[in-house]
């Protein structure tokens, strides 16, 4: 039930009330932003440009074990997980967990080349450094202003809702975890290559 309202409701934010917006003054008539009922949401051009800049905006204290421990010096703890590779079921590839104060990071090791890969960051609480202006403590409208109508949205039995957007460059994600409107939690999820 949950998931038929999101939907309506991002049908009824697309669908707008008539007030067409302003255009990007290229004479494309293509439309920067879009008034809806008083809210202003941006195109979809620029929202995938928004939602590409914050998934890169996860990748600033490092994309590898090395320049992460340069940036913020030892974790508080590391956890060493085994896992199946996508590539050859023989062989097994690790993720290493950095646990910060601030963040949480996920990185991919392969086996064979030994080469990290950022795959998660996980920010739970203030003190991170914001991107794009959105941090844990933004409003819920502060992120749909900044990065548009999220690609889906689920609420738990708790009562946090989750946000999600999408590159459209490489299927990584963003989720925005959110009680009371305010957000409490993000995930950035990086497509292993």
């Amino acid at each position: 039930m949950t998931r038929v309202l999101a939907a309506v409701s991002l049908v009824c934010l697309a669908c707008g009330d008539g007030s067409g917006g302003t255009s990007r003054g290229d004479g494309s008539g293509t439309p920067d932003t879009i008034t809806t009922a008083g809210r202003i949401a941006i195109s979809p051009s620029r929202q995938g440009e928004a939602v590409t800049r914050f998934l890169a905006g996860g990748q600033t204290l490092g994309t590898t074990e090395v320049e992460i421990r340069k940036r913020l010096g030892p974790p508080d703890s590391v956890v060493v997980s085994p896992i199946p590779s996508g590539e050859d079921a023989r062989q097994t590839d690790t993720l290493v967990r950095l646990y910060y104060d601030t963040q949480t990071f996920g990185l991919y090791r392969d086996a064979l080349s030994h080469h990290d890969v950022l795959s998660e960051v996980i920010v739970d609480t203030t003190g991170a450094p914001a991107v794009l202006g959105l941090g844990v403590g933004s409003s819920r409208q502060d992120v749909v202003s900044a990065l548009g109508p999220p690609r889906h949205i689920d609420r738990d039995r708790t009562g946090v809702e989750t946000l999600e957007y999408n590159s459209r460059d490489d299927g990584s994600t963003v989720r925005f975890l959110v009680l009371n409107n305010i957000v409490r939690r993000i995930e950035w999820n990086y497509i292993v290559p």
